[in-house]
């Protein structure tokens, strides 16, 4: 679905949303898949020379998988609940992930030289929880007390601003001074308590991501022969 509004004679309002379910009605494997995602955008137009934007947009998406942990039995019997795969070894996980940004912008032009601001803040959120039958679902190393219902959220989190100015300097030939600033964050459980490459007997060979800032400037001249 998407519609869009004019609000009036300078500023216009534009919508859009989607959703899908897929139910499998399986009772193990892919349960299921949900998705949706809405988007909203506002347009103003000061005047001839100057105008102002802002958003906001969301995804998100969850699906359900359930298996049975092979018992290890010498049989040829596939069922659920048989000697190979009884239901005390049942295990169901569910994963949703939730996606949000929001921005807004300025463009103005002046003769010769055009201008533009923009700000965009996205923040990211995953989850992953499971539930079991009993501890046979478990590989042995894992007991009952340390398991849990699920794994610590995983979030992500951006910040961008970033400004041009463009010269007009004649027919054919431009310059643009670009200036970016990013900053962003990441809490990740997979790398929590790792400080090293090293840990126990294994060895990380990818780096541990960190948060950041930086800043960038550039200069472009552009020529059109």
């Amino acid at each position: 679905m998407k519609s869009t509004w004019v609000l009036g004679e300078r500023t216009d309002l534009s919508l859009s949303a989607r959703y899908e379910n897929n139910d499998y009605a399986a009772r193990f494997g892919l349960e299921f898949e949900r998705s949706g995602a809405l988007n909203a955008e506002w347009n103003f137009r000061l005047d001839e020379a100057t105008n102002i934007y802002a958003f906001y947009s969301y995804q998100g998406q969850k699906r359900a998988i359930s298996n049975i942990r092979d018992a290890g039995a010498v049989s040829s019997d596939p069922a659920a609940g048989g000697a190979v795969f009884p239901l005390a070894n049942a295990w169901r996980q569910t994963i949703a992930e939730d996606n949000n940004s929001i921005g807004s912008g300025l463009s103005r032009s002046l003769g010769d030289f055009s201008f533009n601001l923009g700000y965009v803040f996205t923040r990211a959120q995953s989850r992953l929880r499971y539930s079991f039958a009993n501890r046979a679902a478990l590989e042995a190393v894992f007991g009952i007390n340390g398991v849990g219902d699920g794994f610590p959220n995983q979030v992500f989190r951006n910040h961008l601003v970033e400004s041009t100015v463009r010269w007009q300097l004649r027919k054919g030939a431009a310059l643009r001074l670009l200036y970016r600033f990013e900053n962003e964050s990441l809490n990740d459980f997979h790398y929590h308590g790792l400080s090293g490459p090293v840990v126990g007997n294994d060895i990380f060979l990818a780096n541990v991501p960190e948060n950041f800032s930086a800043h960038v400037v550039g200069v472009f001249l552009t020529l059109a022969l």
